[in-house]
């Protein structure tokens, strides 16, 4: 201030300059204070993601649990800091007192309405109202219920915070604070199935959490709700349909405040018993607004009540009813309130509503122009941040983005409370608009006035100051430290992700929101696309290492949905830049960019949680080589990975295909958010499946014919209904939890889970429905779908009962669709009868039909008929809809209600969006082979098909939505699915040359084909074996001259190999001979060192034969043995090793003598250590490192037979591999035998010495590379280990696509001591190149 101390308190005016800093430094000091109670303590907070959450509870006890939950639930902050923005009003709400409907409301009785609904004009205060009432609920002194009042409060301006589906994660988070039972309930399961539900929809939300937990919970006292703004939430209407058809044991009160739109209206008047409907009144807020301009006046005019008299009655008379247009008057009086004179000035321009008084505050700011031109800009630039941003920035994001234009701020709170007027609040560090009305008015345009932000450029604007600041290649290696720091333990990874957010605020709003911005600008701007261009050219993977380092790859599907808008919303602008001048080229690279996005999160996306660097070295050469990723960083500097010989260029749809074994089909299948399971047609086994990974978990026998399986509703268990017994499974350990024997003539139609899970609804073909207590064994109750004048009725042709399990639906031939409710007698009730449009007028014949499936709401059902046609009945507008285009056989309707998926006889898959039939997507699959069965995962993005023995698992981009997008929005005419591709015949067995430029397949049409190993293109058809007969088993020689090759009907073909001038090979006849059937399988060919010799081993015998000669020079029966693994001898060339289990042995080529064992494994055998390898324990059986399957294998109680036997590049180390199958968990033992520790071949230095805990994450050994050992983890990572370092010292390279994954490609994957790797995919072979870096 510029003063002395004689006038340092003396101001000649309010607009005096030293008054004006003064009162603006007390202004900000009073912000700065922390009223008791009323913020959340800065240490009690914890790391969500990237945002804090306050903790609620002082007990330290507690934090685990809450943090636990607070990351399973996705919940971002604690929901007191929205409600503390509305702390600052007065007022009483004694009105909403006097209402019956809320005295109705509260009590505790069934006549008691559920739902109160109050509606009111913008600015009436209802946000106020409700938090009234959840002060109240929660106070001691108005709480009817020992849980208090769960809450959220809905704002257009957070996207997430619109979005229905956290408002039902914040709720559930809350409740779980107070709510012990269902709060373990809710670790429960997720220690169960790993669900998190981040990325999960309404519908997933609701089902998994509220119907499967809470609902089913007997309460001592009701549970109160409160959703403040419902018309400003994502789907308003989803959200209130299932709280109008939830079924909870305890009492649900629901308060909820919106605008009065015709839409809600109509919905809040549909329910007249069940909701009580209230509509606010300027009578009703009007005590309210005089407790609160009375306050307001006497802090102004202290003394003189009769100019406080007059200004309250003026203010009343202007205000209309409207809280925030008393709150925005009082402020603009209390800025002039010097004299009386200025106090009525005040009074006479304060205008009257708020759309002139908004003009009046902007009219100020406007006057910046002349006034104060170097501020003005900030004004502007303030508020378009403030009005545009997808959430409400921080001030230190404000920061950022200010400062890309102006110089560092001061104090930017101070600047921004100068500059923006009235417009702008701050708030628990968030910048925001007073209110919705004012965005309103800044953005949209009116018949009298110009909008005052251009909106598109006020996006375009943040659009390229998010992309500025991703691009910087300090990124990679700022985000690589974090990815050091250990990601296993959780703990360090988020110290390091915090810090790195603190130091760069602006990180998480422009990793998440840039593609937002862009999708909302002017298609027409070259500086856009040239910023979007350049983003996507040099920093697009370390824009995606942060979505994945911040544990959210939804980030990248929203991302592409928006870039897809933003295309489309260019080719429909008449003065579209890239309609004119990129229509072709630069639309197509954002629409490729797209794809790019959601097939790498679909495909990829588990490798990137598990390595998320892998996006920079290992992903891109994966892509197809017409991919955006492929093109623009496959060959980046650095890049040590290749692959070839694929001929797709595309992405196609297939994420995974799952295989049960040849010669068996797979009839049914069922999705949960962590199992895929699957029932063999015949025996009764059920395979489960991890969801995520593809893995097999599983497998589990019922022990007779199973005709149905379902899920319980929170995925953790199924039920098998078998000819004689029902059986219930606990899916994460295969236990069996309840058996119920039943004896009965009737066949089981459909079968579900009751209200827990020992409940089972059964559906029989004798008409009735009967609830079974699975742990008593009992019948709980049964229905009977008959009429009692109903004398004779033949088996229906189809059941299903309703997602609440109240109704049934059935359908007899000759007869239309008929509704029961189950809950009352079959005497005092008429089937709703559900009758297509053209039959009504034939009362004596009905189309057939063929399905029933009910829409995940209840309230409608939809009917497949035998001439293909389906019709949607929907029972609350008592229409129906047909089309007739859809040629089904089957169909099923998504999880959240919004798309049918169709299958034809063909086995086309065609998806339609809800409820208008508008065909969406379709897949044509290259094989006319029919669906057995198809379902949809539970958050409506995938869908599984049977076809035979293989589990189809698709995810077509059209699925992928952002949030707000509607199916019909993204439906177009070119969305054909790229199907899997099958390359005319398949391969059945793999050798690769000795030069390693060749390699050959046999194939399932029998012939035998050479490919060079460059890029895999076809060389020569080198032979054939008969027609259509697999060639099983084939081998090449050391030198590559002779090719041997076994097929299934027994036959071994020979053939000599020979290269001649310009890559021509000729190819000559040699061995050619038939395994007698006694003998069994050829499962090896052994060429002898000086390849003169061929040693075929065959299940049961052992053939030698001289290629020169091509005669049989001895043969040998001996006892079956389907694991002998046989090499040549590492020193000795006329020396055979032969591997068994428990065994062994060397011959002698010569003669194949009888075996001489060298080694009879067993537990008295003290297995050798390597040098450098050190274990606890020198004695299998007491060495802890050692798992129960290698200790059974070395004890004989073991079956498993011998994989593999490898020989080192320097002929050092023998590497033995067994699979140790279902017991143990699908392990695999790997055990070494030390060369250098064999002397003329003495049994005691021959040694086989297991390598313990690295078979608990070995999928499949591959070979050596160097001095290491290669092999193929659980997850498809392929690895490098040194045995002289500890197992977690194993080196993850890169990984083999899950989607490339079958049951018969990983038995020939085939790896060479140079680093490259083949691996058969629908076909083909992908050639995978690597440098390793050990």
């Amino acid at each position: 201030m510029t003063a002395d101390h004689s006038n340092v308190a003396k101001y000649s005016s309010r607009e005096d300059p030293n008054f004006i800093a003064l009162t603006n430094t007390l202004r900000d000091w009073v912000k700065e204070l922390k009223p008791d109670g009323r913020e959340a303590d800065s240490s009690k907070t914890f790391s969500v993601g990237a945002d804090t959450l306050a903790e609620p509870r002082d007990d330290e006890r507690h934090q685990l649990p809450i943090k636990r939950l607070a990351n399973i639930l996705a919940v971002q902050e604690a929901p007191e800091t929205d409600l503390s923005r509305y702390r600052e009003r007065d007022g009483t709400c004694g009105w909403l007192q006097r209402k019956q409907s809320y005295h109705d409301w509260t009590r505790n009785s069934d006549d008691a309405p559920r739902v109160l609904w109050l509606t009111g004009l913008p600015g009436m205060g209802k946000s106020t109202v409700t938090q009234y009432i959840i002060e109240r609920l929660n106070s001691q002194e108005g709480r009817p219920s020992s849980y208090g009042c769960q809450y959220h409060l809905f704002t257009e301006a957070d996207g997430s915070k619109r979005s229905a589906a956290y408002a039902l994660r914040s709720i559930a988070f809350q409740l779980a604070l107070t709510f012990e039972v269902f709060r373990n309930k809710l670790l429960g399961l997720h220690q169960e199935t790993g669900i998190t539900f981040d990325r999960q929809n309404l519908n997933v939300v609701w089902s998994r959490i509220f119907e499967s937990i809470l609902f089913k919970l007997d309460l001592p006292s009701p549970l109160f709700w409160a959703f403040d703004a419902l018309d400003e939430a994502d789907v308003p209407v989803s959200l209130v349909k299932l709280i109008y058809q939830a079924r909870p044991k305890c009492r649900v009160k629901v308060f909820f405040t919106s605008r009065p739109s015709p839409n809600l209206i109509s919905l809040a008047s549909s329910r007249k018993p069940f909701l009580r409907h209230e509509s606010m009144t300027e009578d009703d807020t009007k005590s309210d607004i005089i407790l609160y301009v009375r306050a307001v006046v006497n802090e102004v005019l202290l003394t003189d009540e009769e100019i406080q008299e007059t200004v309250i009655d003026e203010i009343l008379r202007k205000a209309s009813g409207s809280f925030l247009w008393v709150k925005l008057g009082l402020e603009t009086l209390r800025d002039r309130c010097h004299t009386q004179e200025d106090i009525q000035n005040a009074l006479n321009e304060v205008p009257e509503g708020m759309e002139k008084l908004y003009r009046k505050l902007l009219d100020s700011i406007e006057a910046l122009k002349t006034s104060d031109p170097r501020n003005y800009p900030k004004a502007y630039r303030m508020l378009a941040l403030v009005a545009c941003s997808a959430r409400p920035l921080s001030v230190e994001e404000m920061k950022v983005a200010l400062e890309t234009e102006f110089t560092s701020f001061y104090n930017l709170e101070k600047s921004i409370d100068q500059l923006c007027g009235h417009f702008v609040k701050i708030g628990n560090s968030k910048v925001q608009l007073i209110h919705e009305t004012a965005r309103s008015f800044l953005l949209d345009p009116t018949e009298d006035r110009e909008a005052f932000l251009d909106r598109g450029k006020c996006h375009e604007h943040l659009a390229k100051v998010c992309l500025s600041y991703l691009c910087d290649e300090e990124w990679r290696p700022r985000l690589s430290r974090i990815q050091a720091a250990n990601p296993a333990e959780r703990p360090a990874h988020n110290r390091h992700l915090s810090s790195v957010l603190t130091n760069h605020p602006f990180t998480v709003y422009a990793t998440f929101y840039w593609a937002y911005h862009v999708s909302q600008a002017p298609v027409e701007s070259k500086e856009l696309f040239t910023s979007i261009q350049k983003f996507f050219d040099k920093y697009a993977l370390s824009w995606i290492h942060a979505v994945v380092v911040m544990n959210n790859l939804r980030i990248l599907t929203r991302s592409a949905q928006y870039l897809k808008l933003y295309v489309r919303e260019s080719n429909s602008s008449p003065s579209s830049y890239i309609k004119i001048s990129l229509a072709r080229e630069d639309a197509k690279f954002l629409r490729l960019w797209a794809e790019d996005l959601i097939r790498v999160v679909g495909k990829y996306g588990l490798n990137l949680y598990q390595v998320p660097s892998c996006i920079y070295h290992v992903i891109p050469p994966l892509c197809p080589r017409e991919s955006m990723i492929y093109k623009t960083y496959a060959q980046a500097t650095g890049i040590a990975l290749s692959v070839a010989g694929l001929s797709s260029q595309i992405w196609d749809d297939n994420l995974a295909r799952l295989s049960i074994g040849e010669g068996k089909n797979i009839s049914k299948v069922i999705s949960t958010e962590t199992y895929i399971v699957c029932l063999v047609d015949n025996g009764g086994v059920v395979v489960v499946y991890y969801a995520e990974t593809c893995e097999e978990l599983r497998r589990m026998n019922h022990g007779e014919w199973v005709t149905h399986i379902a899920a319980n509703s929170t995925g953790s268990a199924i039920v098998t209904a078998g000819i004689t017994k029902c059986k219930v499974w606990e899916i994460s350990s295969g236990e069996e939890l309840y058996q119920l024997p039943w004896k009965t003539d009737s066949n089981v139609m459909t079968i579900v889970f009751g209200s827990d899970d020992s409940e089972v609804l059964v559906g029989c073909d004798d008409c009735s429905v009967t609830s079974y207590n699975m742990e008593s064994g009992t019948a709980k109750w049964k229905f009977v779908a008959v009429e009692a004048d109903d004398k004779e009725h033949s088996c229906p042709r189809a059941m299903a009962l309703s997602p609440d399990l109240t109704r049934v639906a059935l359908a007899f031939r000759g007869q239309p669709v008929c509704i029961w409710d189950v809950t009352l007698p079959n005497t005092t009730q008429r089937p709703q009868r559900c009758i297509r449009a053209g039959d009504r007028a034939n009362k004596d014949s009905w189309d057939l039909l063929d399905a029933i499936r009910w829409h995940p709401d209840g309230l409608s059902i939809f009917v497949l008929y035998q001439d293909t046609t389906i019709v949607h009945f929907d029972f609350i507008e008592g229409g129906q809809i047909e089309n007739e285009e859809t040629l089904a056989r089957e169909m099923i309707v998504s999880p959240d209600g919004n798309i049918l998926l169709t299958c034809n006889y063909a086995g086309t898959v065609s998806l339609w969006s809800l409820p208008h039939f508008r065909q969406l997507y379709q897949l044509h699959y290259d094989y006319e082979e029919s669906v057995q069965d198809v379902v949809f995962s539970p958050d409506s993005q995938r869908f599984m098909d049977l076809r035979g023995s293989i589990c189809n698992v698709w995810q077509p981009d059209i699925l992928i939505r952002a949030d707000e997008t509607e199916a019909d929005e993204l439906s177009s005419a070119d969305n054909t699915g790229d199907p899997l591709t099958q390359l005319g015949s398949q391969i059945t067995s793999l050798a690769s040359g000795p030069t390693e430029a060749y390699y050959i397949c046999g194939k399932d049409n029998g012939t035998v084909v050479m490919y060079d190993a460059v890029e895999g293109k076809r060389v020569k058809n080198v032979y054939s074996h008969a027609k259509d007969v697999a060639v099983v088993t084939l081998a090449c020689s050391p030198s590559g001259k002779y090719v041997a090759s076994f097929d299934e009907n027994g036959r071994v073909f020979t053939k000599r190999l020979q290269q001649k001038q310009g890559h021509v090979w000729a190819v000559f006849p040699g061995v050619d001979f038939r395994l007698e059937s006694a003998e069994g399988s050829a499962q090896q060919f052994l060429f002898s060192p000086s390849e003169e010799l061929l040693l075929v081993s065959s299940i049961n015998s052992d053939r030698v034969w001289n290629l020169k000669t091509k005669l049989e020079v001895f043969r040998r029966n001996r006892e079956s043995v389907l694991g002998v693994r046989l090499i040549n001898h590492p020193s000795n060339k006329d020396m055979i090793l032969s591997f068994e289990q428990h065994k062994t042995s060397i011959m002698h080529w010569s003669a194949l003598k009888e075996p001489t064992p060298l080694l009879r494994l067993s537990h008295t055998v003290a297995p050798y250590v390597i040098e450098g390898f050190q274990t606890s324990s020198h004695r299998a059986e007491s060495n802890p490192m050692l798992s129960p399957s290698i200790m059974a294998l070395y004890d004989g109680t073991s079956s498993n037979k011998i994989r593999r036997v490898t020989l080192s590049p320097d002929r050092s180390i023998i590497i033995c591999e067994t699979p140790l199958g279902i017991v143990g968990g699908n392990q695999v033992l790997l055990e070494a035998i030390e060369m250098n520790k064999m002397r003329e071949q003495r049994i005691k230095d021959f040694q086989r010495v297991p390598i313990p805990s690295l078979e608990i994450n070995i999928e499949r050994f591959l070979g050596f590379y160097e001095d290491h050992l290669v092999f193929l983890d659980k997850q498809y990572w392929v690895c490098t280990w040194h045995m002289n370092q500890l197992p977690e010292f194993a080196k993850r390279h890169f990984f083999i696509p899950r989607h490339w994954i079958s049951p018969s490609s990983l038995p020939l994957i085939t790896f060479l001591h140079n680093g490259t790797l083949f691996f058969p995919k629908h076909g083909e072979v992908a050639i995978i190149r690597s440098r390793f870096k050990l």
